[in-house]
């Protein structure tokens, strides 16, 4: 039977309760985590469950052998990354874990300057400013503690990882993750100092790739980006297809897990496949649940 509310009421009735038990274990976290101290830990365990993933799959893409974990859930010739079977998914849970390390690290290289200090340095020339955020970063880097260490190389290895994933769009999200993150610390004063130490991150952990010899086929996958009709990037198209769904159900949509039936009448571009999924969350929430 049909429902004027979902294209599939049986898929919808699934995913509404994933998504409730998704909302239920957050406020659960958050009542958990009612200190400082609570959230923290949250966070760095966020950030060890990445690395130790990280850790794990790295090698694996080293190696080129058999995959010892998700191998034997593939659904495609994609190549599995860690206990994901799917790149993408590993790729948006190491963001998270890396959003996590990024917020150890501001916690941990937080200072106390005088509102005096503050009200000066933005009175300062661009010059001056641009000379004191560089003095800060050197003397930071000078004065490093195990744990701030231990939280520059969680970054690192987990923007490493995100590449090594050969997602483009985990790594065009983490991109802007570091943008967002860039931005947030331009409301407290530090925007030089925040931009000098992420080109510093960014640096070594593109060093990091060149010394495993995995930045030829990460810069290949992202050249893939250039070419919207390749193979590869045939999900370009879909999307387009895909969005005039939403744009005939624009207030409702067609119903949680409805989106591989209610896309299939509007596909133009013949791609060789069925998306059971969009890869793209708003296109898929768009075309899902409307604008609502």
């Amino acid at each position: 039977t049909h429902s004027p509310r979902s294209v599939m009421p049986a898929e919808t009735r699934q995913w509404v309760s994933r998504m409730m038990s998704l909302v239920l274990v957050t406020l659960v976290v958050f009542e958990a985590a009612r200190s400082r101290t609570h959230l923290l830990l949250v966070a760095a365990t966020l950030v060890f469950s990445g690395c130790a993933m990280s850790v794990f799959a790295i090698p694996q893409q080293l190696s080129g052998g058999a995959v010892v974990i998700g191998n034997d859930w593939k659904i495609s010739e994609t190549t599995p990354f860690g206990c994901f079977v799917n790149p993408n998914n590993a790729a948006g849970w190491l963001i998270s874990c890396l959003a996590a390390a990024l917020f150890l690290m501001g916690v941990l290289f937080q200072s106390r300057h005088p509102a005096e200090a503050r009200t000066s340095r933005l009175r300062a020339s661009s010059a001056e400013r641009f000379r004191e955020a560089w003095m800060t970063f050197v003397g930071r880097i000078a004065d490093l503690t195990p744990m701030q260490i231990l939280a520059i190389s969680a970054v690192i290895l987990l923007m490493a990882a995100i590449a090594v994933t050969l997602s483009r769009a985990g790594v065009s999200a983490a991109v802007l993750g570091l943008i967002a993150f860039l931005v947030s610390r331009s409301f407290s004063g530090r925007l030089l100092a925040a931009t000098c130490s992420v080109l510093v991150l960014v640096a070594v952990s593109c060093s990091l790739l060149v010394l495993m010899e995995l930045d030829t086929i990460v810069l290949s996958e992202l050249q893939t980006l250039k070419d919207p009709v390749s193979e590869s990037t045939g999900r370009l198209l879909h999307w387009s297809d895909s969005l005039q769904s939403g744009f005939d159900f624009p207030f409702l949509g067609s119903g949680l897990g409805a989106y591989r039936f209610a896309t299939l009448p509007y596909q133009r571009h013949y791609t060789g496949k069925w998306f059971q999924r969009a890869d793209n969350q708003y296109v898929e929430l768009f075309v899902e649940s409307g604008l609502a």
